[in-house]
């Protein structure tokens, strides 16, 4: 679970990236390995790992993304805006998988 931030977030300390696709790396901690976040290659958007915060209390879930490749065992009780994988790289403009 991820929180949509600044386009521009930084991190302090020890991190990595690792570029994931042809569009986005995932950002990690190079001291334990945690995840931390994930972002455009080109800087338009950064989603932070929810367990990178001390307190999300303030935080609300309301979107889930590629639910089209969910697990069949993943079924959250809240009603959230559902976009395909599809749907998400029209949004951003980023080259689909598939072409």
């Amino acid at each position: 679970m991820t929180i949509p931030c600044e386009a521009d977030a930084s991190f302090e300390g020890a991190v990595g990236a690792f570029r994931s696709s042809d569009y986005g790396e995932r950002l990690f901690c190079t001291e334990c390995g945690s995840t931390l976040a994930w972002r455009m290659l080109d800087g338009s958007m950064t989603a932070v790992s929810m367990q990178a915060f001390d307190d999300i209390s303030g935080f609300a879930f309301t979107g889930e993304i590629f639910i089209d490749e969910k697990p069949a065992i993943y079924s959250f009780a809240e009603k959230t805006h559902k976009m395909t994988g599809a749907e998400v790289f029209a949004q951003f403009g980023a080259p689909s998988v598939n072409g």
